[in-house]
């Protein structure tokens, strides 16, 4: 008994000496996610930020379409990226339809937006396009997307329904389509993210050009 009390002290005290207490730095960098200019390693802004990335002054990423013009370039940055900081949120904001960053071909795309999946597909084969959507940002090395939209569908909002970017103007079937993307995200080990709350869906105005 005594023995097995020992090894149990040397595990913890083991265990303590790797879990180091993060410092203040550290916890605050993390909650801090960048944009920025460029697609390439050559472009001054992408530079800069594979600099600030090294010394890790923030957690994540978002990828916007500017920094997006093909499969082979999205995965040459991820990696250029991931070598800078190798446990970094490399975030994108895909939901298909008109907010796409995967507009080219080599993303075996382009996908439709989620109005028209949930008034043409089936569950099972709006999973399946979500899937395709999943594997292709997996294999440039994303790790969280900013998707789905789980507003509803207001014929009133210039933002929302206007690009056709929820499921339906019925709540219980934003609900079962929002979780077969989830599920076909979560099969590939990409994080989502519901949005928007308190909600962009009723809204008469486009809240990112009038910030009254």
């Amino acid at each position: 008994m005594r023995a097995l009390k020992f090894i149990l002290f040397v595990a913890i005290f083991a265990l303590g000496l790797n879990g180091a207490e993060m410092s203040l730095r550290a916890k605050v960098s993390q909650m801090i996610m960048v944009g920025f200019n460029g697609a390439s390693t050559k472009d001054a802004a992408f530079r800069a930020m594979l600099s600030d990335a090294g010394y890790e002054r923030f957690g994540g990423v978002m990828l916007l379409g500017r920094n997006v013009t093909s499969k082979a370039q999205l995965k040459a940055s991820i990696k250029a990226i991931k070598e800078k900081s190798p446990k970094i949120f490399i975030a994108i904001d895909e939901e298909g339809g008109n907010v796409s960053r995967m507009k080219d071909k080599s993303f075996d795309g382009p996908y439709p937006s989620a109005y028209e999946v949930a008034s043409t597909l089936d569950i099972k084969s709006a999973y399946d396009l979500y899937s395709k959507m999943a594997i292709n940002l997996k294999e440039c090395g994303i790790n969280l997307n900013f998707a789905p939209v789980v507003d509803l569908h207001d014929e009133n909002s210039p933002i929302i329904a206007a690009k056709q970017r929820a499921f339906s103007e019925y709540a219980s079937k934003v609900v079962i389509y929002a979780d077969a993307f989830m599920d076909a995200f979560k099969e590939q080990g990409i994080l989502t993210t519901l949005k928007h709350f308190p909600g962009h869906g009723s809204s008469k105005e486009d809240s990112h050009k009038n910030k009254s």
